[in-house]
């Protein structure tokens, strides 16, 4: 612990990055593109989205609509009701400085894809988000920054690793009933 502090500290204070600005480009080659649009697999993520939302109960709809707007402490079901950024500052710091800039990558995404939101697309689908409806959907912020987080959290806090990890891929599948 007392390791992970001091990497922690030194990280901060220094101007250590995560992703080297040099290798963005090279990675915006990595993901994927959505499925075309009106295309059978694009239908079919839009049949998964409607089955999504018409099997979520209602408590996961309480969960989804409290991961409207992404924090961390969404992995407070994971790893305690004190799991917060004043009991763990550094933690948060680390999390929060990696997330700043792996946000250039998603957002050049973003951009390169300009995917619409399924709700935009598919009139029968509610988007329940609707301070994001307008955002553009893939890749899914949400989705990058809880398997962001769960990797993070999950080395240094590798004895809750696969409660962490079935935590953020919640948090992914969550975006797709939102």
């Amino acid at each position: 612990a007392i390791l992970l502090i001091g990497l922690v500290s030194y990280v901060h204070a220094t101007q250590i990055r995560f992703i080297d600005k040099g290798s963005i480009g090279h990675l915006d080659n990595i993901l994927p593109p959505p499925p075309v649009e009106d295309s059978e697999e694009h239908r079919a993520e839009l049949d998964c989205v409607l089955r999504a939302q018409e099997s979520a109960d209602l408590q996961t709809i309480k969960r989804v609509e409290s991961e409207f707007s992404y924090s961390t402490i969404a992995f407070q079901s994971v790893l305690g009701a004190n799991f917060s950024s004043s009991h763990y500052p550094l933690t948060f710091a680390l999390i929060n400085k990696a997330a700043k800039e792996a946000n250039v990558f998603l957002n050049n995404q973003k951009r390169k894809f300009h995917r619409l939101r399924p709700a935009a697309v598919n009139p029968n689908i509610k988007a329940l988000d609707i301070a994001n409806f307008d955002q553009q959907s893939y890749p899914s912020g949400h989705s990058f920054r809880g398997e962001l987080d769960g990797l993070i959290l999950s080395r240094i806090f590798p004895d809750k690793h696969n409660a962490i990890f079935m935590r953020s891929q919640e948090i992914g599948w969550d975006r797709v009933i939102a």
